[in-house]
């Protein structure tokens, strides 16, 4: 009669080795994280059709970003879409340093805010969404 290996113990044995092959498509990193590792970026314009509407607030994008640090893909989670145009434009010109895990760069998946304000009749675009424009 042939010798029976327990279930438990195949199991045991066999899915640590498939697992450690598994590299996840990308990670997930705060806003203020990827912030520091930013190496380029493109102020967004201040649209004037905005302006003259006293149209301001925040803009919210979700950013993939490339192994290389190239962002890949933009897409807009709330805003305004008189201001979310600008926004998208000026983030896809971004660059950042390759996140690294494990010592292998990583595509990343991050949000992006943008706070468009007013200020002394100018509009101002900032990227941390907690400071506000100085005050004139």
């Amino acid at each position: 009669m042939p010798q029976r290996t327990p279930l438990g113990v195949m199991f045991c044995v066999l899915v640590p080795a498939t697992f450690a092959q598994i590299r996840p498509a990308g990670i997930r990193v705060r806003e203020d994280v990827i912030r520091a590792l930013r190496e380029k970026r493109v102020d967004p314009a201040y649209p004037q059709a905005a302006l003259k509407a006293s149209v301001h607030g925040l803009v919210e994008l979700q950013v993939k970003i490339s192994q290389t640090g190239e962002v890949q893909n933009v897409q807009l989670v709330s805003g305004d879409p008189v201001l979310a145009s600008s926004a998208i434009e000026a983030v896809k010109q971004w660059h950042y340093k390759p996140d690294l895990l494990n010592g292998a760069a990583m595509t990343v998946f991050t949000k992006v805010t943008l706070n468009y304000e007013r200020s002394s009749g100018e509009g101002v675009v900032l990227d941390d969404p907690f400071r506000t424009a100085p005050a004139n």
